[in-house]
């Protein structure tokens, strides 16, 4: 496979982004049929709504960084700045990695760059939602340290502690 980059998305991406955000929700909605569960096709059909994607990227405090092959994003994952009473944490909301690419670490490195974003940046974790028959990203998730700290009906919330390198350390 050809080298990959990773850089933060600009306005001219939202096409491609929309359109990764698209198939990151027919395979949700196919692991939610598997399982059972009603499916609303329609929502999210087009993608994000009109303007939302430019919104958030407009946002001081919400980034997105896209892995790109020659000029041509195959993954992208969206990050917002958090803070609450357990600390600062960056959520990872939307995630996707192009099927055609898959297994060839363009993910995980996109999670490294966001971690890396957080221990720069002074955060405690990155905490992020995965829906409970999406077994495969859970195993994905697991094997990148992230572990489960809650649930609802349909989602675990998991997140990976941010280690904060101790410069005065004798490494």
């Amino acid at each position: 496979m050809k080298k990959y980059i990773i850089r933060n998305a600009t306005i001219n991406d939202i096409t491609r982004i929309n359109e990764l955000f698209i198939q990151m929700i027919q395979y949700v909605n196919e692991q939610n049929k598997k399982a059972g569960k009603i499916v609303d096709e329609e929502r999210f059909k087009n993608g994000y709504e009109k303007g939302f994607l430019e919104n958030y990227l407009s946002k001081s405090d919400k980034f997105i960084l896209v892995s790109e092959i020659d000029s041509h994003i195959v993954g992208y994952l969206s990050c917002e700045e958090h803070k609450d009473e357990t600390g600062k944490y960056i959520y990872l909301d939307d995630f996707c990695v192009d099927e055609r690419f898959r297994g060839y670490g363009i993910g995980t490195k996109l999670l490294t760059n966001a971690y890396e974003y957080a221990q720069n940046n002074n955060y405690d974790n990155l905490r992020l939602h995965v829906e409970k028959e999406n077994h495969k990203s859970i195993n994905f998730y697991n094997n990148l340290d992230f572990k489960p700290v809650s649930n609802d009906n349909n989602r675990f919330l998991m997140q990976k502690e941010v280690i904060k390198e101790n410069i005065y350390s004798n490494k």
